[in-house]
């Protein structure tokens, strides 16, 4: 489900929940990439004892668009669960490999690849890679979340009219694995690789670069295989424990300052999810409180999947988090930043504490601003660096609405811009808070000079283990900071935790809209690819799901950041003197200019979200 957008999960949910007159959630088998269709989907969903089964595909053939079919409806046990109960799950990629292409009526399942393929050599080296194996090297990594598989199957066949089918088989999969496992199998039949290349990338940590992942509209969801009636909840259970990942901090980049999820089991559940539902991510369903009636399982040929998920926001914006802790001078901030994860070179490059206090100043002063004392509204420039700055500040505040006199979290506060925006104009008490300790002192003074100290406050704490008690907030807001934090699910844990019951959290961050896609670097955030931490705004509303919360609004910011970036570009170097190139340094422009071109070409967007506990 994704708000907004049309998705298959969404349409079925909808259909449904208009037939028996009440909402219903939908679980599924597993959720695909944007473009991958789906022929052998499975799903449950939990239905009023009333509903009469019998003619329900029938009903259902008649509410839903053509491209989305519902085959059989079956009634299971109360154990079943679409996903935890999974034994497997069998994947087909289709290749045309004629001098035409794909034939027409099959294009959209078919991928055209005018090249070689020996199928002798693809089916030798698929032998290399069944089994269990860490496939870090062909996944999307997700932090948390093991990449452990196991293999099943991987062979090649002839179809016919020139086209190649890859037949793929596991116990679970991991964001885009089959798609990476079949773009290095094409490699070898291309000629471009050896036999021995594929099995050897198993022995990587990190996803390959040179691994082309084949296009999404080429694989099809065939089949998801479950154990006998008798053991579904046996095997759910065996499922949720043994896929909740092992992590080592130092080989998977955890930040060991912000760490890993609290040992409680309410909060692993809540966040890791399990093996089965790392690649496809589909929220667990909560049973608590559902009606019990009849527990009913949805088995659909979701022929074209493609018109799921396939994101389209369309922003991107300068970065807070990383610019803001780049005020480290000190070397225990230095290497607590490092540990986060941050650029280090970007942490320590710029300013101590007090020159970028200076910096700030001079910049106020040389623009005719008053300094002493401050006015919050003159240092927005200065202060607030995400994308599109002050407006995308008052439109994130309108999306939080928080109560006046409510207590918000900033999360990853930098400087504190928008945690003084909601104290003086939306008549907030804001607790802010950051990593890095130099950066909490720059934010203190400038909140002192401000004459905001009674409203506005900050201390030191990572955002994935925040020093605060249980339902101490009203609201959070976070802006620009995940793409600097590799634990997201933790981070979204911790905000679930520290807000009270009915709690809102408004989230704005640079999320990824083309899954293959890859900017230039450096960008406001990182100076490389490596650390840098970005995923899909579907990603992220997986994520806030699991920990709890329901995902009420998103906003695509994409024209007012891309307006603003644009003017950036048509200054050339007669930059102002007030603008966030005061805080992030000489490296500004490459920055910027990388960060326009990922928006002009769609690669990225700046997004906000609402969450609500």
């Amino acid at each position: 489900m994704q708000p907004g957008r049309r998705t298959v999960c969404g349409v079925l949910t909808e259909a449904l929940s208009t037939l028996v007159r009440r909402p219903v959630s939908l679980t599924v088998a597993g959720r695909t990439d944007a473009g991958v269709h789906a022929t052998g989907q499975v799903a449950h969903v939990d239905l009023p004892g009333s509903v009469e089964l019998g003619g329900l595909v029938r009903r259902l053939a008649g509410m839903l668009p053509p491209d989305v079919r519902v085959r059989e409806v079956a009634a299971v046990p109360a154990e079943f669960d679409a996903r935890f109960s999974a034994l497997r799950r069998h994947y087909a990629y289709r290749v045309a490999v004629t001098p035409y292409g794909a034939e027409p009526l099959r294009a959209r399942d078919t991928v055209s690849w005018p090249y070689p393929a020996d199928l002798a050599a693809m089916n030798a080296a698929a032998v290399g890679l069944l089994g269990e194996h860490d496939f870090a090297a062909y996944c999307r990594r997700r932090e948390g979340a093991t990449m452990v598989r196991e293999l099943q199957r991987l062979a090649w066949r002839e179809d016919g009219d020139g086209v190649l089918v890859a037949e793929v088989s596991a116990d679970a999969f991991c964001h885009s694995m089959v798609r990476g496992l079949v773009g290095a199998l094409l490699a070898v039949g291309r000629g471009q690789r050896p036999v021995e290349w594929p099995a050897g990338l198993l022995a990587r940590t990190e996803r390959a670069s040179e691994v082309t992942v084949a296009p999404a509209h080429g694989l099809t969801l065939t089949a998801v295989d479950y154990p006998p009636p008798e053991e579904l909840g046996e095997r759910a259970t065996i499922t949720r424990r043994v896929r909740l990942p092992r992590r080592d901090p130092h080989r998977d980049g955890i930040n060991p300052v912000e760490s890993a999820l609290r040992a409680s089991p309410a909060s692993e559940a809540r966040t890791l999810g399990s093996r089965a539902d790392e690649e496809f991510g589909m929220a667990e369903r909560s049973r608590d409180g559902a009606e019990r009636g009849v527990s009913t399982t949805v088995l659909g040929a979701w022929a074209v999947e493609s018109s799921e998920t396939s994101e389209t926001p369309k922003t991107a914006g300068l970065d807070e988090t990383t610019e803001q802790i780049a005020v480290a001078g000190p070397a225990d901030a230095t290497e607590r930043i490092a540990a986060a994860g941050v650029e280090p070179g970007v942490a320590t490059r710029h300013y101590t504490r007090s020159a970028l206090l200076s910096a700030l100043l001079d910049a106020l002063a040389a623009a005719g601003k008053p300094v002493s004392p401050l006015d919050s509204d003159d240092l927005a420039p200065l202060d607030e660096l995400h994308g599109g700055g002050r407006p995308a500040t008052v439109e994130l505040a309108e999306l939080l609405a928080p109560p006046p006199g409510g207590h918000v979290l900033d999360m990853g506060a930098g400087l504190g811009g928008p945690a003084r925006y909601l104290a003086r104009h939306r008549g907030c008490r804001v607790t802010g808070v950051d990593l890095a300790r130099e950066t909490v002192e720059v934010a203190t003074e400038l909140t002192e000079r401000c004459g905001l100290a009674d409203t506005v406050r900050f201390r030191e704490g990572g955002v994935t283990e925040l020093p605060f008690a249980d339902a101490s907030f009203d609201a959070a807001i976070m802006l620009h900071v995940g793409m600097n934090v590799s634990d997201k699910a933790a981070l979204c844990a911790e905000a679930f935790r520290v807000l009270r019951p009915g709690g809102r959290f408004a989230l704005y961050d640079v999320m990824l809209t083309v899954e293959d896609g890859e900017p230039n670097f450096p960008l406001p955030w990182a100076n490389s690819a490596d650390r840098s931490f970005l995923e899909s705004p579907a990603e992220y509303r997986w994520l806030l799901t699991e920990a709890g919360f329901t995902v009420e609004e998103d906003r695509d910011l994409r024209d007012l950041v891309l307006a603003q970036l644009t003017k950036v570009r048509e200054l050339g170097d007669a930059l102002p003197p007030l603008g966030p190139w005061v805080a992030i340094g000489d490296s500004y422009r490459a920055k910027a200019e990388n960060l326009t071109d990922a928006l002009e070409r769609d690669l990225l967007a700046p997004y906000q979200l609402l969450a609500v506990r």
